[in-house]
């Protein structure tokens, strides 16, 4: 029987690294009443959910990266927006502001764009 689930949790882990399985997040209370909702956001937003991507990204300390991600859901932050995927580099999830995204490759297509518009549009309908 412990077998049996061993199996599958191993099964799970691998198609989730892989990117063929990638759970919904719930939606998360803070303690002061704010919900934290990315989920929510794609009724709000049109955009390519599952997205496969190639970034270079500046983090807050000027590092430059350059990562494969899908992207799971975006929130609108007012003016920028959070991008949060699955990051192939590291097979975790993480969060890029796209404020911080220098470029974009459209893997599928080829396309790059290094503009915050041209970024925006190319993940945004």
């Amino acid at each position: 029987m412990s077998t049996i689930i061993i199996t599958v949790i191993v099964t799970l882990v691998v198609l989730y690294i892989i990117g063929l399985f990638i759970p919904e997040k719930p939606i998360d209370e803070k303690p002061n009443g704010v919900k934290k909702a990315p989920d929510l956001i794609k009724n709000q937003l049109s955009f390519q959910r599952g997205l496969v991507v190639f970034i270079k990204y500046k983090n807050l300390k000027g590092e430059v990266s350059e990562r494969k991600i899908t992207i799971n859901s975006i929130e609108d932050l007012g003016g920028d927006y959070m991008l949060y995927t699955i990051c192939h580099k590291s097979s975790a999830t993480r969060n890029f502001k796209l404020s911080r995204v220098i470029e974009l490759t459209d893997i599928e297509s080829g396309e790059v764009h290094d503009t915050f518009e041209g970024i925006k549009s190319a993940i945004m309908y």
